[in-house]
């Protein structure tokens, strides 16, 4: 998708993110870098295998804040370690921080 059929701007940022991913009644919980954000969502790099349309939550922390941030999100698509996922609701106080982040607050 580029840039201009986006909702939302991404911010370039890499980040710690905590990954939970259930699968065959299985919970898996693994690290993962993020690669960017937008208000509507996350790419990030994790080596952990996930599938289109996957829910997971993703936890971060905002720079400088240690308001972890919790979400739940939908793998959109996939580039080999490269995910991209989709918000599936923010709090308004989550989309605060996460504008921030990106310089839209």
């Amino acid at each position: 998708m580029n840039e201009e059929s986006r909702l939302h701007p991404r911010q370039p940022i890499e980040l710690p993110v905590v990954l939970i991913a259930t699968s065959y009644l299985a919970t898996r919980v693994s690290d993962a870098k993020s690669l960017d954000i937008s208000e509507g969502g996350i790419s990030l790099f994790t080596r952990q295998s996930l599938t289109d349309g996957q829910q997971v939550s993703v936890e971060f922390a905002q720079p400088h804040i240690s308001q972890l941030i919790h979400l739940r999100a939908v793998v959109k698509h996939r580039q080999e370690d490269r995910y991209g996922m989709q918000f599936l609701s923010t709090t308004p106080e989550q989309a605060h921080y996460i504008r921030l982040m990106v310089g839209q607050a």
